[in-house]
């Protein structure tokens, strides 16, 4: 992950730049602050906790709220810009 901004204060945290994953199964998203992402390139498949799969590919946008857990299974190298604030 390389972060093109960051900021933070006792209120929040905020977190934006860019993300290069190889294919790995389980990864984890904790759910602790709002995620936004966009993807450039691949193919992932995310798990909420409460059973939903989402495929996410190249051009796809996705936000998950605070409080949303997630599994990611990265298929192919992933490449997406995000979007995070705690």
């Amino acid at each position: 992950m390389h972060c093109l901004r960051k900021a933070s204060g006792s209120w929040s945290t905020f977190r934006a730049g860019l993300v290069i994953a190889e294919p790995e199964e389980g990864v984890i998203g904790d759910g602790e602050g709002d995620d936004t992402i966009f993807v450039l390139e691949g193919v992932a498949e995310v798990r909420t906790e409460e059973g939903e799969t989402v495929t996410l590919g190249t051009g796809d946008f996705v936000s998950f709220p605070r409080g949303v857990p997630q599994t990611w299974d990265i298929k192919e190298t992933f490449r997406a810009v995000f979007f995070y604030a705690e």
